[in-house]
């Protein structure tokens, strides 16, 4: 067994990383994450490891199952502590337990970090990783007769390393100081009593040294290109990236769906990102005519001061000659290659694409209208706009649509408009037509008419069926609409006030202009698309949100419980007394595990007293050639070891066993091997091996008899 100071040095390290690792996880990965109970799921692991260490002794069967309880135990303890049902732990109720986490895992599907969303189920399988983690790192750690202290390292490491990989935070060159530290003191902070606190000294010195030499590199780094860069590594390409195909095409969704982070927005609001303009619909499909080059974009006259708004864009991994902006773009500054503006509102590159690290300004004009406002909102449409009204290419009258593919779109978007008393009326009724009567599928069939066939035959499409049916509607009826291209907000990361937008935020929507507002976007796919946090449904448009408490709740939403598992923000009672139980029987394990620890080294004090240090001495070195593969046999003299180790390992390892029999059965004694002699004897016996067995030189005591002679 460890020595209680070695022990309790291990344990407190092991907490502190544990806190340290956990608490990231946590707060980078759950919006609003329970400190508490985090703290509650450490202490419960350290508590699992004194029973591991303090149960050490029991060599027998029975000690392995007490310990494997305990283990699971730990398991259980933690996972009610972190807001598991309790009951949900019974074998009968284990079904219902997959459920939820398959509820949980479903909802994670496509999420960006922290999770923020209504589903208790995936906020509560993220955190249960964090008992589970915890305790088993504490059982590589303490499991007695074991090596497995590394695994639990990195264990812990990877707990850290994953939450920040995902969830970007600030200060990382702080906080990987504080990992460094942590895990310094892991490795080497448990056996610095037995080498003095001159060599903790110079441990420290180390580490400071280490920290200072890295700094200028991690400050390089920061904010660059990784060194290895996986996510769009290509062995033929010295830079990977992503492009994309704004073009509909309604087959088999082909954009990049691997979560590759594209661009960083640093805005005060949360808009959609739009790529790229399609204007025009080809009897096909929605395509983009690219007209009116170089002509600023059409806004209202005049238009509500208040609605600009600025926001600053970094590239990732993303290849565009277009550039993402939000609404209609006013000025740009800073971008490396020349941007000239459309009318259809899409920002061109001029010769070249933007590069990964390229970062630009924009000041925009993004309204963001209530219903009220775009309902009074004039119906006449401007002459620049009137294309914007054409179902086709140009100008059709309604019986060249009757006799058209297009003849059951013309009737179903009437059906749609009537009693509308309004433009926007008639906006919201196509769009809840679309959210509520068809659903979401990756796989559509190909058909020669997509559109059609989606509304009538497939009724399954993505973004891309929903947003161009909404906008033929539209046009069907005189409404200016156009498609736009491009993302949706992303997730909010508070430590960077920034929107990380990724290629599973690619999306397609609707802009619908209103005189005196300009082009307002609007979302007709259903929310169950992969696509992060789109416009909900009640929104009175795509923009920031405002609500239109006019409409229904979508039936196509089922209301979200409250809790599930124990969690949410209706349970917080029970929440509030099952983290008070917990936190009683964690004191009282912890307290217990005090009493164990005394009365350990009560019998530890006893036995010692009784060894002599030449007793210990053997036991070390017939540990130690057990460890390396060259046990000793109980019968074997000191004088015939000596000899063994003369030819097999070396003068070193000869004379370390010299002086242990002198010392025991020289008349006039013998002085006792020093820190050379020792140092001497592992080299010479972990000689030309592993760094692994050079570190089981260290290991702890394990006696075996000497005969004399």
């Amino acid at each position: 067994m460890k020595a209680p100071r070695t022990l309790a040095l291990e344990l407190g390290v092991f907490a502190a990383l544990s806190w340290y690792a956990a608490a990231h996880w946590a707060s980078g990965l759950v919006a609003g994450a329970p400190a508490g109970r985090v703290f509650a799921c450490v202490v419960i692991a350290v508590a699992v490891g004194a029973g591991l260490s303090l149960t050490g002794a029991i060599r027998s069967a029975s000690g392995t199952l007490l310990r494997a309880g305990c283990a699971l135990a730990g398991i259980g303890a933690g996972s009610v502590a972190i807001g598991l049902e309790r009951g949900l732990l019974a074998p009968g109720r284990w079904d219902d337990l997959a459920d939820g986490l398959d509820r949980g895992f479903s909802a994670l599907g496509s999420v960006q970090w922290p999770y923020d969303g209504s589903e208790p189920w995936a906020s509560l399988t993220v955190l249960l990783a964090v008992p589970l983690v915890l305790t088993t790192a504490a059982v590589l750690a303490f499991w007695p007769r074991q090596s497995l202290r590394p695994v639990a390292l990195v264990l812990l490491i990877a707990l850290y390393g994953v939450a920040v990989t995902e969830h970007q935070v600030e200060r990382e060159i702080g906080r990987g100081i504080g990992l460094l530290v942590l895990t310094a003191a892991w490795l080497w902070l448990p056996r610095m009593p037995e080498r003095g606190w001159r060599a903790a000294g110079a441990a420290g010195v180390a580490v400071l040294v280490a920290c200072v030499a890295a700094l200028p590199a991690a400050a390089r780094y920061e904010k660059s290109e990784p060194l290895v860069d996986y996510e769009s590594w290509n062995p033929f390409s010295a830079r990977a990236t992503t492009a994309f195909d704004w073009s509909h095409t309604y087959g088999p969704i082909d954009w990049p769906r691997k979560g590759t982070t594209l661009m960083n927005v640093r805005s005060v609001e949360r808009h959609y990102w739009r790529v790229q303009t399609l204007d025009t619909f080809d009897g096909i499909r929605w395509v983009r005519a690219g007209g009116g080059r170089g002509r600023r974009p059409l806004l209202p006259t005049p238009y509500d001061l208040t609605a600009e708004t600025s926001f600053r864009v970094t590239i990732r991994d993303l290849d565009t000659d277009l550039i993402p902006v939000a609404g209609t773009m006013l000025a740009i500054t800073g971008a490396d290659p020349l941007v000239v503006p459309t009318e259809d509102g899409t920002v061109e590159a001029i010769g070249e694409s933007l590069e990964e690290g390229d970062s630009y300004a924009v000041d925009a004009y993004v309204p963001d209208p209530l219903p009220g406002q775009m309902r009074v909102a004039t119906p006449v449409v401007p002459d620049a706009l009137i294309p914007y009204t054409w179902p086709f290419e140009g100008p059709v009258t309604t019986d060249q649509i009757l006799a058209s593919p297009y003849a059951r779109v013309l009737r179903l978007a009437q059906r749609l408009a009537a009693g509308q008393p309004t433009d926007y009326d008639i906006v919201r009724s196509v769009q809840r037509h679309l959210r509520t009567e068809y659903a979401y599928s990756e796989q559509p069939p190909a058909r020669r008419f997509p559109l059609a066939a989606f509304l009538f035959r497939d009724r399954i499409g993505y973004c891309q069926q929903f947003s161009g049916a909404m906008a033929l509607i539209l046009r069907m009826l005189g409404i200016p609409a156009r498609v736009a291209a491009g993302f949706t907000p992303g997730s909010y990361n508070a430590d960077t006030n920034e929107y990380r937008v990724r290629d599973l935020d690619a999306h397609s929507w609707v802009e619908v202009w209103f005189t005196d507002v300009g082009w307002v976007p609007f979302d007709p796919t259903p929310s169950v698309a992969p696509a992060d946090l789109q416009a909900s449904v009640n929104a009175a448009s795509a923009s920031r949100g405002a609500s239109d408490t006019s409409e229904a709740r979508d039936p196509g939403q089922p209301d979200v419980p409250e809790s599930a598992g124990g969690t949410g923000e209706g349970s917080g009672d029970s929440e509030r007394a099952a983290l008070q139980a917990w936190m009683v029987i964690a004191a009282a394990l912890l307290i217990g595990g005090g009493a164990l620890v005394a009365l350990r080294v009560r019998v530890l004090a006893r036995r010692r007293r009784r060894i002599a240090p030449e007793e210990a001495e053997l036991a070390a070195l017939t540990h130690l050639l057990a460890r390396i593969g060259t046990p000793v046999a109980p019968r074997l003299t000191l004088r015939q070891l000596e000899l063994r180790l003369a030819q097999t390992a070396g003068p070193a390892a000869a004379r370390y066993v010299r002086l242990l029999r002198e010392r025991r059965f020289s008349p006039l004694g013998g002085r006792p091997p020093d820190a050379s002699a020792r140092r001497d004897l592992r080299r010479a016996l972990t000689r030309d091996r592993g760094p692994w067995t050079r570190l089981t030189a260290y290991a702890a005591m394990s006696q075996h008899p000497f005969r004399r002679g």
